[in-house]
């Protein structure tokens, strides 16, 4: 058994020897869905998260699904958004809503947010790439 993104890249003779089946990438939809639920469990599990489960909006969240089509980055956007919640509150200095920042800075591979009290939080922006090998953004998450 093997994985593969892409069949025409196997070689030959994995090909003669194999069954391929397709599993059909997650919508973005789904991923959204995915997101809402398992972060929204994830912070309400934790004392020093839970007062931040029930601000999930689906804005927000859109900042952490990747423009990669997996789930692995957006896996750990969400891990990230966990343990900086936690950190601050630790240090008695809690993100008191963290959906509503004051600003967000966008680089290449970045969403730097910048809250009130100096607090920033970062997520990783991943990006596609279009034939011509350059760099863009998918449109179905266009967040401007």
């Amino acid at each position: 058994m093997c994985t593969a993104n892409y069949a025409d890249q196997v070689p030959d003779f994995v090909q003669d020897r194999a069954e391929f089946i397709n599993i059909e990438l997650y919508t973005y939809q789904q991923r959204l869905e995915y997101v809402m639920g398992m972060l929204r469990r994830k912070l309400g599990k934790n004392n020093r998260t839970s007062y931040a489960a029930g601000q999930l909006t689906e804005e927000f969240c859109k900042y952490l699904i990747c423009e990669a089509w997996g789930l692995r980055q957006t896996n750990a956007n969400m891990e990230n958004v966990y343990k900086v919640l936690r950190g601050y509150a630790k240090l008695g200095r809690r993100i008191e809503n963290f959906t509503q920042f004051e600003r967000v800075e966008e680089t290449d591979n970045r969403f730097i947010f910048h809250y009130e009290g100096g607090q920033k939080l970062t997520l990783t922006r991943l990006r596609t790439e279009n034939l011509e090998g350059e760099s863009v953004l998918s449109e179905v998450l266009r967040l401007g």
